[in-house]
């Protein structure tokens, strides 16, 4: 059986350019990391 790594090698990428997304949000507003909130929205989408 092959596996095809494709889409995690790309999903990787994502997440590594998302975590360079710079965060505006307030501390007191901070419960999960900028980059998490936003790749949930991502796949909320799809």
């Amino acid at each position: 059986m092959r596996s095809d790594r494709q889409p995690f090698k790309y999903m990787l990428s994502l997440i590594e350019k998302l975590k360079q997304v710079k965060d505006f949000r307030k501390d007191k507003g901070k419960r999960h990391p900028l980059w998490i909130v936003l790749v949930v929205i991502i796949l909320g989408t799809m």
